[in-house]
């Protein structure tokens, strides 16, 4: 009996010191403090690591912004540099037009005006045997001072130094100003027989030996003081561009080429460019 009873005695203190002591905390999520830091790591962490996300992101930004300023700032250094470009040349040259005369040739014309023939003929698009017409008018393109040199050098009325003469003997038929089927004449007309001596006026070069579909053998003569002497309807050109004659020289023979149809001589002077009568140089 008393050993039934001891046993049973201290099971009771036993229960009775359970009841007194204070129940232990009873934990729910034991891991939820470790699982909270984790998070907050992992929150940091990832905030980290987006922040270098983002900073990537605005350093890429930054670098392609750069990139295009770059660019664009070079493109506007290009665009507002200051490009030094040679400075244009003064065209110092005008256009002229000139009225060809009785006689004229363009080869004549250019040499007058300080010009090739083929800049002319290319001016007024002119194709070889470049025939002109009296009364014609050509377009030049001059140098301004050449120009200006010729108007300083106006043609006034010479004096008298040539000794009159007859270029061929016979009678005048067409006055200086008359009105011919041809046009108005700007010299004269000699009628002579053909083959008849044709002597130089002047003193002077020759400046043109050719053929004229009016005039047909044509040779003009220059003389020192710049007047011109033109012969034409020559039966045949016994002088060539360039030859020097005196006054009196036999130039040529009294022929009908060109238009016309009887022998005779056309004989045309001019002071310049400035047709004359002929008849003042002609001895009475």
């Amino acid at each position: 009996m008393t050993h039934n009873i001891i046993p049973f005695s201290l099971i009771l203190l036993l229960i009775s010191g359970c009841v007194d002591q204070m129940p232990s905390p009873i934990e729910y999520n034991h891991n939820s403090h470790a699982n909270s830091r984790k998070h907050s790591n992992e929150i940091s962490h990832n905030t980290q690591s987006d922040g270098e996300v983002v900073s990537h992101q605005l350093e890429s930004k930054n670098e392609d912004s750069e990139k295009v300023t770059g660019v664009l700032k070079e493109h506007k250094d290009i665009l507002h540099e200051e490009t030094i470009l040679p400075e244009p040349k003064e065209d110092n040259s005008t256009i002229i037009y000139h009225e060809v005369q009785e006689g004229e040739t363009l080869e004549i014309i250019a040499k007058s005006y300080d010009q090739t023939v083929k800049e002319i003929a290319h001016l007024n698009n002119l194709s070889t045997p470049y025939h002109l017409d009296e009364f014609q008018t050509i377009k030049i393109k001059v140098n301004k001072d050449v120009l200006n040199n010729k108007s300083k050098q106006a043609v006034k009325p010479i004096e008298q130094k040539i000794n009159p003469t007859m270029p061929v003997t016979g009678d005048i038929i067409v006055k200086f100003g008359e009105q011919t089927a041809n046009g108005k004449s700007r010299g004269i007309n000699i009628i002579a027989k053909e083959g008849s001596d044709i002597k130089s006026v002047a003193e002077g070069e020759v400046m043109f030996s050719g053929n004229s579909e009016k005039f047909g053998n044509l040779i003009i003569v220059k003389s020192n003081n710049n007047t011109y002497f033109a012969y034409g309807h020559m039966q045949d050109l016994i002088l060539e561009k360039g030859s020097k004659v005196s006054q009196g020289e036999v130039i040529g023979r009294v022929g009908h080429t060109g238009k016309v149809k009887d022998s005779q001589l056309h004989f045309a002077v001019k002071e310049g460019k400035t047709p004359v009568n002929p008849e003042k140089y002609l001895q009475n």
